[in-house]
């Protein structure tokens, strides 16, 4: 009869591994959605800090010019903003998605105010931008400072 192998007491048992992993799966399973959450938050903290930004370029340019610049497309900064604002950041994409977009005097706005808004065409959006009005503005996606439709984020301007 063969000798009989002995186990060594270095090894780990199938069982402890199981329950390693287990484990691991419950601590991931609690932060994971915590950490999502925070990932949200620090998007509409950087959202709103680059709306005020813009808004405050865009308050500069009335200051000196008596006007609003004229109505850009999305993704395009208004020329006249030129010595107000970076363009980098007009022309990058938003925290939230999308691209910036200046709904100036004439251009396609809510009530025919003038806006800055983040325009995407993702589908989807429209539920982020009622979360980014709930946390900035009165919980409703159609009124107040801050609005929200299909494929737009707006924070009024005039």
């Amino acid at each position: 009869m063969p000798p009989r192998q002995s186990i060594s007491p270095q090894a780990f048992t199938l069982i402890e591994l199981v329950i390693v992993v287990v484990i691991i799966g419950i601590l991931a399973a609690i932060a994971i959605p915590r950490m999502s959450a925070a990932s949200e938050r620090a998007r509409f903290t950087s959202t709103l800090a680059s709306f005020k930004v813009l808004e405050d370029a865009l308050d500069s340019y009335f200051t000196n010019e008596r006007a609003w610049p004229a109505d850009e497309q999305p993704g395009i900064a208004p020329p006249a903003l030129a010595p107000y604002l970076q363009a980098s950041l007009w022309t990058k994409e938003t925290p939230l998605g999308g691209v910036w977009d200046w709904n100036g005097p004439g251009g396609a706005s809510p009530d025919g105010r003038v806006n800055i808004s983040i325009f995407s065409p993702e589908a989807g959006k429209a539920g982020i931008f009622c979360r980014f009005d709930h946390d900035l503005d009165d919980n409703d996606c159609g009124a107040g400072t801050h609005r929200a439709d299909d494929d737009r984020s707006f924070k009024i301007i005039e």
